[in-house]
C-alpha cells in the first residue's frame, strides 16, 4: 500500500528553515503544488518484478466544474520523485483562492505502456502482457483539498491496487521423486477488461479502515472472455518434501472469476487443450536415488483451478507436484499425466531347478 502527501511548499522573502527533510514554509500567496512520500509507510508499489513508485500522473478538477465542458484544472500531467523525496512536475501548479480541487492520481504515469491504456482519469483499458516479468499493477488514488484546509497539513492520497497478483507455489510429497521445473503457467482467464474508478470511494487507508478491502469486482468490465494464457520461464529442482517454495515470479491479472477447466475443445487428443482455468507446471520427473526418468523432461501437467480474484488482493496457489498433473492436450475428460496406480507385483512363485533333459547326469572319476 502507497501513501501520496500532497504538500504545498511556499516560497517567499521571509523563509523559515528547519532540519533536513521538514518542509519549507513561508508568506508568500502562491503555493506551488508539489507531491512528497511519507516514508514511514512508503512500500513496493507494484509487483516484485516492477520498480518502487518514482512517477505517477495526475488530473484536477475544481469543485463543481462541468466535466464535459471546463478544462481540467491539472490535466494528465505527469509527476516525478527528486532526490529529496517529493514528487514534483516541469510545469507549476498554484492552489487557487477559494476553490477546491478534486485530484486523480494513478500509475503507471504513461498511457498505451504495458498492456494500460488511459481512456480519462476514471476509465483504464487493460491488457496484461503475456509475458509476467513485464505486467505492471494499476495503481489508482482519489482525493480533494483546498488551500485554507491542506496548505500545510498536504493532501493524502492512498494509492489502491486495481488488479489482483498471483504467486505459484510447488512442493513433492512424495521423497522417491525428484522433479526438474522449467516454468509456469496460468491459463483459460481474461486477458483484457475496463476499469472504472468508483468516485465514491473514500481515500482511507487500508492500515486504518481496513477500506481497500471494500472495493469491488463490478468495477471491472469486459472481464469475462477466459482464453488468455499468462507464462513465466523458471528453473527449479524440486526434492521430496512437504513445505512448499515459490516459483520465480507472480502474475499480476484482472480481478475475476474463470471458471475450473472440466475436459478439453475437441477429440483430437493431439492438439486440443483444456478448456476453462487451469495452473500448468512444465517439468520432467526423475527416481531420486537413480535417476532413472519418470516423467519427459517438458512435460506440461495440470491442475483445473477455479479462479476468484478481487481487486488489491494477492492470490497463491500451491501444487503438490507428486500428483504429476493432467495432460494439457486430450480428449473428453481430463487425462492424467500418470494414471495415478503405484506400480506392484503380487502372486510371486519362482521355478524350481530342473535337471538337463530332466535326466540326472552321472560323473566318471575313473583317473586314466
Amino acid at each position: 500500500m502507497k501513501k501520496i502527501a500532497l504538500l504545498t511548499v511556499m516560497t517567499g522573502a521571509l523563509m523559515m528553515s528547519a532540519c533536513s527533510g521538514d518542509e519549507i514554509v513561508g508568506l508568500q500567496q502562491d503555493s506551488p503544488i508539489s507531491f512528497r512520500t511519507v516514508l514511514s509507510r512508503q512500500t513496493r508499489a507494484t509487483s516484485s518484478t516492477a520498480t518502487t513508485l518514482n512517477t505517477f500522473n495526475v488530473t484536477a478538477w475544481k469543485d463543481g466544474d462541468d466535466r464535459s465542458q471546463d478544462v481540467a484544472f491539472i490535466d494528465q500531467v505527469d509527476y516525478e520523485k527528486g532526490q529529496d523525496g517529493n514528487y514534483t512536475s516541469v510545469t507549476k501548479y498554484y492552489w487557487p483562492k477559494g476553490s477546491t480541487l478534486e485530484f486523480y492520481a494513478y500509475a503507471p504515469k504513461a498511457s498505451n505502456v504495458n498492456g494500460i491504456v488511459r481512456n480519462s482519469e476514471l476509465s483504464y483499458t487493460v491488457a496484461p502482457l503475456a509475458n509476467t516479468d513485464n505486467q505492471i499493477d494499476l495503481l489508482f488514488a482519489k482525493n480533494s483539498g483546498n488551500k485554507t484546509a491542506n496548505a500545510l497539513s498536504g493532501v493524502m492520497l492512498n494509492f489502491r491496487h486495481a488488479m489482483s497478483q498471483i504467486q505459484i507455489k510447488v512442493k513433492n510429497t512424495e521423497p522417491s521423486l525428484k522433479f526438474n521445473i522449467t516454468g509456469w503457467k496460468i491459463a483459460g482467464v481474461d486477458g483484457s477488461a475496463t476499469f472504472a474508478f468508483d468516485d465514491n470511494i473514500e481515500n482511507t487507508s487500508l492500515a486504518a479502515s481496513g477500506s481497500q478491502n471494500t472495493l469491488s469486482r463490478s468495477m471491472w468490465s469486459g472481464n469475462d472472455t477466459y482464453t488468455a494464457n499468462f507464462s513465466k520461464v523458471v528453473t527449479k529442482t524440486l526434492n521430496g518434501a512437504s513445505v512448499a517454495v515459490a516459483l520465480d515470479g507472480s502474475a499480476i491479472l484482472i480481478p475475476q472469476a474463470a471458471p475450473k477447466a472440466t475436459g478439453y475443445s475437441g477429440t483430437d487428443p493431439t492438439s486440443n487443450p483444456l478448456t476453462g482455468a487451469y495452473i500448468a507446471i512444465e517439468y520432467g520427473a526423475v527416481n531420486a536415488a537413480t535417476g532413472d526418468e519418470i516423467v519427459s523432461a517438458g512435460t506440461m501437467g495440470c491442475w483445473p483451478v477455479a479462479f476468484d480474484w478481487f481487486p488489491g488482493y494477492r492470490y497463491c496457489y500451491t501444487v503438490d507436484m507428486a500428483e504429476f498433473g493432467y495432460k494439457e492436450n486430450g480428449k473428453d475428460d481430463p487425462e492424467p499425466v500418470m494414471d495415478g496406480a503405484e506400480i506392484k507385483f503380487v502372486d510371486i512363485s519362482v521355478d524350481t531347478w530342473l535337471p538337463q533333459n530332466d535326466n540326472d547326469a552321472n560323473v566318471d572319476v575313473t583317473m586314466q
